[in-house]
């Protein structure tokens, strides 16, 4: 069989044309395809995490009840005031002028 025996039909428009790549070319094309989608698809959760820390965070702004409140206690908080003893540090007096 040669090209003689199966001629390919002229397109009539220029927009149906459909142009053969190489094999290689096109699994490069289906890979890098693929890596975008995966992005996308990272870069829409994070968004969608984002947008939510925003509404959170908005919504937080807006309360009254309790606006003490800074999230999350510590574990082991310290104790309020000056420590007693030698935890207070040196003390010092000053000199009496001559």
């Amino acid at each position: 069989m040669g090209a003689s025996e199966h001629p390919r039909p002229e397109p009539k428009d220029s927009d149906q044309t459909i142009d053969f790549v190489r094999k290689q070319e096109l699994d490069r094309a289906l890979e890098r395809l693929k890596r975008l989608q995966n992005e996308n698809e990272r870069l829409r959760q994070r968004i969608r995490k984002l947008e939510q820390e925003l509404e959170a965070a908005r919504r937080r702004e807006h309360r009254s009840t309790a606006p003490f409140s800074r999230g999350r206690r510590k574990q082991k908080p310290q104790r309020n005031g000056r420590k007693p003893g030698k935890q207070y540090g040196r003390h010092h007096r000053r000199r009496i002028p001559e």
